[in-house]
């Protein structure tokens, strides 16, 4: 028997029903995204009017006062929940903690200068950095000033790292007005102790 190829007739019933992607993927995406809403509505905090914040006063607009009236008495000062917001805990405390903590030293205390706990050979370490241009421009800074630097190159757990160090100096005296020095020409030092 012959088939008709031109009659739509006989096409299959899959055909017609199909749904184009396009619908499946706008409905997939707008499920995801009502589900993302309801789970975002469900971890939000709630928002008691308790809890709101006051408006401050600098927002409040000036009660007007026509001239021959006669002042209404304050309402802030009759109102309950004022009150309850001015002794509510504040939410960060660090504001208040933070300079409860500081600790001043005393003047006489940062002029004198770290005198190493006992004889020995010691560096002063002036610096430490991870490429060799800011090392070598501390070493000219310290040159400008009289002092003689070396840069000694270490490596530490695969970097390399170069260290400005002046010394060794075993007089005490000599490292302490080294270090008195390089304070007064604001660069720290670190006294490093030769093991033996």
């Amino acid at each position: 028997m012959a088939r008709d190829y031109k009659n739509p007739r006989h096409k299959t019933s899959s055909a017609r029903s199909a749904v184009p992607g396009w619908i499946w993927l706008v409905s997939g995406v707008a499920i995801g995204l009502f589900v993302a809403l309801l789970v975002w509505l469900d971890k939000r905090p709630a928002v008691s009017p308790d809890s709101a914040s006051p408006v401050p006063a600098a927002e409040t607009p000036p009660p007007t006062k026509k001239p021959g009236q006669i002042a209404s008495p304050d309402k802030k000062k009759a109102d309950p929940k004022s009150d309850t917001a001015a002794t509510e805990k504040p939410r960060f405390e660090f504001y208040t903690i933070l300079p409860e903590m500081e600790i001043i030293v005393p003047g006489k205390e940062i002029k004198n200068p770290v005198r190493p706990a006992r004889p020995g050979t010691y560096f002063l370490q002036t610096g430490s950095f991870k490429n060799m241009p800011d090392a070598d421009a501390l070493k000219a800074r310290l040159a400008l000033l009289g002092m003689e630097a070396k840069i000694e190159p270490v490596t530490v757990e695969g970097d390399t790292w170069y260290r400005v160090r002046l010394g060794p100096f075993k007089d005490m005296d000599q490292l302490n007005k080294m270090l008195g020095d390089l304070r007064q020409n604001n660069i720290n030092a670190l006294p490093v102790r030769v093991k033996s």
